[in-house]
């Protein structure tokens, strides 16, 4: 399957090449012959078909897949572990200062 796959992409990877190289050999010709065109539809189609081909050529070799289940992976960790951020950790903040000016208030 996995040849297969390969393959795909790699005649959608040359398809996607050679519609690049026509889009270019095209917009040089119109540049010479001073005229305002679009790209031709052939060439459009050509490009649609091999992203559409490489896209299955790569889904193909791509298909060990692993299923996304948090349910598994998050059961038996709390949210004190979940939620466990080091960077998001200051020690040296403003509470230490406001909470000795604080406590001289109160005396």
């Amino acid at each position: 399957m996995n040849f297969l796959g390969l393959c795909l992409a790699a005649v959608g990877l040359v398809l996607l090449l050679h519609s690049i190289f026509s889009a270019v050999e095209h917009r040089e010709y119109i540049r010479l012959m001073e005229t305002e065109q679009g790209l031709p539809m052939d060439i459009q189609i050509e490009c649609i078909v091999a992203v559409a081909i490489f896209i299955v050529g790569a889904g193909i070799v791509g298909t060990n897949f692993v299923p996304i289940k948090l349910t598994e992976k998050f059961a038996r960790k709390t949210s004190d572990m979940i939620m466990a951020r080091s960077e998001f950790s200051l020690f040296n903040t403003r509470g230490r200062v406001l909470g000795e000016i604080r406590k001289a208030k109160k005396n």
